[in-house]
């Protein structure tokens, strides 16, 4: 089977990276022993005379005479020797010469007394007493000659000036070249070669936990909420597992809410259209002559028509705060005439429960009152439906420093700790075995968490199980006019 190659992958553009950068690294050292090895070597070699120049004067220094017995020519001989150069000592008027090595014959081919003369004189009318120059010679071999004006100053000298006068070649032997270049073939072939298999083994190694990332996360695009992302060894990989998983879970929630959510609403559409159907069927059927009966079934009718309205203007209440279309219209306002309004209203509409009111006098908040109304409202009507056994419900306004926290308080059966995230989600219902309410639509907290986070309003709830939940919201102090 033919495995096919992906050329854009990642897996691919490291190992090409890698690689290519190492055939870089080659061509380039390739280049510059190949191209400039030899200017490099001839610049080296010309910055070494004047040491090896001066490494030969200390030692002639030394010796009060010159003469050839006076001093070990060996041991210059051997210096030049592994400087693979040639040196002349002499006097200036060229009467007394020595040779400190002659192993290579065209150290000094074709020099005469004369020249040595001239090159003696250029280097005394020096300002630095030395001259030097590049020549050819007739085998066709670049040398460099270095000629010096001893500084004997300080010694007892009856011949005159002495002078050193080194040669040297400044040309790389071919067959260092040639064995050079044969290695550095060998060694190149081996490290490509080696780097290739290196680089696919980094590339796969780097590349392993990216690929299975995007495995699962074309799973997770399928729908599959059950995989996890593992962590990739790299920290950049480990807090983007971290993020993937992170965002998993919300999407499995938010399918899970999305779920209960259609069935939800299907049954609270559904079970008020059924009614209107048959209350209608009645009333063409058994209660058309009947003013009671049809009275009676004609409100049933409106009454569902009723709820199908507040379901559908809940709906689109929290579908205006979620596309951020909200205004929020903040003026100083009555709280605790607005706390009281509310709580009249429920008042007339339950007659049951008891509404308590803990609110000072004259209190003004700053915000939106049309929107705390409805946070309110909304706290009250969970409260009424939730309440314990003594039927009672509280309103308690507190201040605290800067702001007023409103607090609707009841005795009800309270809020598992694991389930207070969940509860400001649309249709959230805490037993999952879930009934139409007698009154509201189920949207009201949802409500509350639009409007707060959309004006800034801090919000929240502190319940305890078995014995009721406490809902606030808080809002700033306003300004009496």
């Amino acid at each position: 089977m033919k495995v096919k190659t992906n050329t854009k992958g990642l897996q691919f553009k490291i190992w090409l990276y890698m690689s290519g950068f190492v055939v870089i690294v080659l061509s380039f050292i390739w280049l510059l022993q190949t191209q400039f090895m030899t200017p490099y070597y001839r610049q080296a070699r010309i910055s070494s005379a004047n040491s090896i120049v001066d490494t030969i004067e200390k030692a002639l220094l030394k010796q009060n005479d010159y003469s050839q017995d006076s001093f070990d020519i060996a041991t210059v001989k051997n210096y030049l020797q592994s400087n693979n150069t040639c040196g002349y000592f002499t006097n200036q008027s060229v009467n007394k010469a020595y040779i400190f090595n002659d192993t290579e014959p065209s150290c000094y081919a074709g020099f005469t007394s004369s020249d040595l003369l001239l090159y003696s004189s250029k280097a005394g009318d020096s300002p630095s007493l030395k001259y030097s120059e590049t020549y050819v010679t007739k085998s066709g071999q670049s040398r460099y000659l270095l000629v010096e004006k001893m500084n004997t100053s300080s010694l007892d000298n009856q011949e005159g000036d002495y002078y050193i006068i080194i040669s040297m070649a400044l040309d790389i032997p071919n067959t260092t070249i040639q064995i050079f270049r044969s290695q550095f073939l060998w060694i190149a072939a081996i490290v490509v070669a080696a780097a290739i298999v290196l680089a696919l083994f980094i590339a796969r190694r780097m590349s392993r936990p990216v690929v299975e990332m995007k495995n699962k996360a074309t799973l997770l695009a399928k729908g599959d909420y059950t995989v996890r992302f593992n962590h990739g060894g790299y920290s950049e990989l480990s807090e983007l597992a971290d993020t993937l998983n992170f965002a998993t879970e919300e999407m499995e929630r938010t399918e899970e809410l999305r779920r209960d959510l259609i069935a939800n609403v299907s049954h609270d559409i559904k079970t008020p259209l059924t009614m209107i159907k048959a209350y209608a069927e009645m009333i063409q059927d058994i209660s058309g002559n009947n003013p009671l009966k049809r009275e009676e079934h004609l409100q049933v009718i409106v009454k569902e028509t009723n709820y199908l309205t507040s379901l559908v203007n809940d709906m689109l209440e929290i579908s205006k705060y979620q596309s951020n279309t909200l205004i929020i219209n903040e003026a100083n306002f009555n709280l605790t005439k607005l706390v009281n309004d509310l709580a009249d209203l429920v008042r007339e509409n339950d007659e049951q429960v008891s509404i308590d009111i803990e609110c000072p006098p004259d209190l003004v908040a700053y915000g939106d009152e049309i929107k705390i109304g409805q946070v309110i409202s909304n706290y009250l009507g969970n409260a009424i439906k939730h309440h314990g056994d003594d039927q009672s419900v509280i309103i308690r306004v507190l201040a605290k420093g800067n702001h007023y926290r409103i607090e609707v308080e009841d005795h009800g059966s309270g809020i598992a700790a694991e389930d207070v995230k969940s509860i400001w989600d649309r249709y959230f219902k805490i037993d999952k075995n879930y009934q139409r309410t007698t009154t509201g639509t189920g949207l009201g907290l949802s409500i509350v968490k639009s409007i707060c986070e959309s004006a800034h309003y801090d919000y929240g709830v502190d319940s305890v199980l078995n014995r009721g939940s406490i809902f606030y919201v808080t809002l700033k102090k306003g300004k009496k006019g």
